[in-house]
């Protein structure tokens, strides 16, 4: 009878856990969807302005320069470094198989997580650069690397266009390649 109260009052300690650990999780979730909504309306502010910009006053900057004939691309692919993440990358690495059967021209790739570059490689495709996917703090550094990679590959027509492929979150239960 003693053992058996011991199991109960364990079960329920480990509910107890799970539960706290459930109110966490909960609140951190929370948390990123309130700054995925602030990011949002201020990328769609910011290319409401770049659109204007470059009806307003076209090629006035080296990087609204529209090239004539595109011969080389420059792709960014987003990815994770880990599994258990469903079908997340799944999704991703069908739109670059699509991309791949309709895109003329050469193209270079920057993988940013090791599932993007696993399939890269099996696809024969060229990875000038692989990085890992950046700890929250990290990402400042990380977007501004990113930044200037595009930058320079732009300005000096190493690429005539870059492009980024990643996951939009729709909803938590949706993701948009």
């Amino acid at each position: 009878f003693r053992e058996i109260r011991r199991r109960i009052r364990s079960v329920e300690n480990t509910k107890k856990t799970t539960r706290a650990m459930e109110m966490v999780a909960a609140t951190k979730l929370k948390r990123l969807q309130d700054l995925l909504k602030q990011s949002e309306r201020f990328i769609g502010e910011l290319e409401r302005i770049l659109g204007t910009l470059v009806r307003e006053k076209p090629r006035a900057h080296p990087l609204l320069e529209a090239r004539a004939e595109i011969k080389s691309t420059l792709v960014f692919l987003i990815t994770s470094d880990t599994g258990l993440c469903g079908s997340y990358n799944t999704n991703i690495c069908e739109q670059v198989r699509q991309f791949l059967e309709t895109e003329p021209g050469s193209l270079h790739f920057v993988s940013l997580g090791r599932n993007g570059s696993y399939f890269l490689k099996r696809a024969n495709q060229i990875v000038s650069k692989e990085l890992a996917v950046p700890r929250p703090q990290e990402i400042d550094d990380w977007i501004r690397l990113l930044a200037e990679i595009a930058k320079r590959e732009f300005t000096e027509r190493a690429a005539d266009r870059v492009l980024f492929i990643y996951s939009r979150v729709v909803s938590l239960g949706s993701l948009k390649p």
